[in-house]
């Protein structure tokens, strides 16, 4: 009989007043584990954007090296690039350069063949360049897209700056220094963000620096 009388009242349930007393304690386990899912998706999120920052300025760069590819331009000559350089001439403001390469077409000029690098007012890297009768103008080479946060780009470069690194005396260059300081952006600067916050807190920057050596100087 006790064993009976002790399977029923264990059988008895959850009662009205354990059931409330138990909600806040469920709500707030459902809080923590939607923060930090919400955490974890956005740290995701930017882990992934500056992995993009990287590599897309790590292209960049070899583009710079190695020269860029436009259908109907270079389709049937070798690409201007650092690698290929006869010379390279910095911009004064040292955000830019025009590669020219050895001139091995017959008849042609030498300033028939250049190719430009530099950076705009927007953070953006182009190029422009002259394959002898072809052209072409303001190609972008970083970043590859035109997102923007806002009416920020989602991704852009804050800084640019080519050395000559090692030179001769008349300024022709050998080796060539590429400092680059680029930025992604995450997401909008709130109202009562400062500037200062607005960079720390939305965005992330990332500095690379390398040298090349033009080979045919």
């Amino acid at each position: 009989y006790s064993r009976m009388k002790s399977l029923v009242r264990d059988e008895r349930g959850i009662s009205l007043l354990e059931l409330v007393a138990a909600l806040p304690l469920a709500v707030l386990v459902l809080v923590l584990v939607s923060m930090a899912v919400t955490n974890f998706l956005t740290t995701f999120e930017e882990t992934k954007l500056y992995v993009q920052l990287q590599e897309e300025l790590f292209q960049a760069v070899e583009t710079m090296r190695y020269g860029y590819t436009k259908k109907g331009v270079t389709d049937e000559e070798g690409l201007i690039g650092l690698i290929t350089a006869n010379s390279v001439t910095i911009r004064p403001d040292r955000a830019g350069i025009t590669i020219r390469p050895i001139v091995i077409t017959q008849g042609a000029s030498e300033d028939n063949y250049k190719a430009d690098f530099y950076l705009t007012d927007h953070g953006r890297l182009k190029t422009s360049a002259r394959y002898n009768l072809l052209y072409y103008y303001n190609q972008p080479v970083f970043p590859s897209g035109d997102n923007f946060i806002g009416k920020d780009p989602q991704f852009k470069i804050t800084s640019l700056r080519f050395t000559p690194e090692i030179a001769s005396n008349d300024g022709r260059v050998f080796l060539l220094g590429i400092e680059i300081e680029a930025m992604v952006r995450f997401r909008e600067r709130a109202s009562q963000q400062t500037a200062n916050e607005d960079i720390r807190l939305n965005t992330k920057k990332i500095k690379y620096k390398t040298s090349v050596l033009l080979g045919n100087t």
